[in-house]
């Protein structure tokens, strides 16, 4: 059995466990493609090519493909692109791949791309103001636990998506994200700096991308309840939906710099 797959579906979950009742721990995107490591009833057990992070996806929902079509993959940097296949729309998230329509495989050469998708160009220099428009295209999408689309999004699934449309991949989780990078001191951070929270233990459980710096105010966006913008300083985030007082809802770590 050819031991890579391709997800044919908008948007997938990727189970801990192979079982319907069981935690969602992220998703699998349209195009993304997977290594095929086990099967068990429905399900197949798959590690992500783009992230390594691994988990149960529905066998019914991937289809095998050869690796050499994979050098036709393209990544959508657009909320939502569209594709039709058998006459019905399918709705492509940002981080979703795209082919082109001569790809070597017939079921996959089914699909039909709309035109205005905006593919990330390999040989393009992205800076972080590009960071910030991906980001903020995010803006009011529910927080989803696993989630990494407009429609429900976690913290990392955030940061992990803006990242990736722009050029850069980072692992799933907030607390693997936070090994990468150097370290940058509040006062020297920048737009597109990724800012690391803490719970009481001292484990990262929270991450947010530096928004802007206006006359000294720092603004973070994060995804905590909505993706939302809210005010930083040393010692965390300032909750701005608290309107009557000045509430942190995480509490600061360290900032991290990927980007130069």
């Amino acid at each position: 059995m050819n031991n890579l797959g391709i997800v044919f579906l908008s948007v997938i979950p990727l189970k801990e466990s192979p079982s319907h009742k069981s935690e969602t721990i992220s998703q699998v995107l349209f195009g993304e493609t997977c290594i095929i490591l086990e099967d068990k009833d429905e399900w197949t057990k798959v590690q992500l090519v783009h992230d390594d992070y691994t988990g149960w996806i529905l066998t019914s929902q991937w289809i095998s493909i050869d690796i050499k079509n994979t050098k036709n993959l393209k990544l959508n940097r657009l909320n939502f692109g569209t594709a039709i296949f058998n006459n019905q729309k399918i709705f492509i998230p940002l981080g979703g791949y795209i082919w082109q329509n001569d790809i070597d495989d017939e079921f996959l050469s089914q699909y039909k791309f709309s035109e205005d998708i905006n593919c990330l160009n390999e040989d393009t220099l992205y800076y972080p103001d590009d960071f910030i428009k991906t980001a903020e295209s995010f803006l009011e999408a529910p927080y989803l636990w696993g989630g990494k689309t407009i429609l429900g999004i976690d913290c990392s699934g955030l940061t992990q998506s803006v990242y990736k449309a722009n050029g850069i991949q980072l692992p799933r989780d907030a607390y693997q994200q936070a090994e990468l990078g150097r370290s940058i001191p509040f006062d020297k951070l920048k737009t597109a700096d990724l800012a690391f929270f803490k719970n009481e233990k001292g484990r990262i459980t929270h991450i947010g991308i530096i928004h802007s710096i206006v006359n000294g105010q720092v603004n973070i966006i994060h995804g905590s309840g909505r993706v939302k913008i809210d005010r930083l300083d040393e010692k965390g985030i300032i909750d701005l939906d608290q309107i009557d007082s000045i509430t942190y809802s995480h509490h600061l770590a360290f900032i991290k710099r990927i980007i130069e």
